[in-house]
């Protein structure tokens, strides 16, 4: 048992480690700029083609860096679960 969980975690965090690198690299694609939110944040049909392709991508990678970030929670939450000792901790599959 002990060395089906080292395996485990052994995995997780190598893929938690894969995650956490492509977290970091949309953050730095999005830049360091806030992003708008609520009454703020401009329609795309208003941007042009131009600003419209650039928001479409920022649109995109936000929800990419949501579902990371979701992806980062699950495989914290099975670590978390190694360490309480719950037996048969499945590896979260990646995105």
């Amino acid at each position: 048992m002990e060395a089906e969980d080292s395996d485990a975690r052994r995995r997780i965090e190598a893929q938690q480690a894969r995650v956490t690198e492509l977290v970091q690299s949309v953050k730095r694609e999005l830049g360091d700029a806030e992003t708008p939110t609520g009454p703020e944040r401009r329609d795309s049909s208003t941007l042009g083609d131009a600003g419209a392709t650039e928001a479409s991508e920022r649109e995109r990678d936000l929800g990419l860096l949501d579902d990371l970030e979701a992806e980062l929670a699950e495989l914290e939450s099975a670590l978390r679960r190694i360490d309480d000792g719950v037996p048969d901790v499945e590896v979260p599959r990646g995105s």
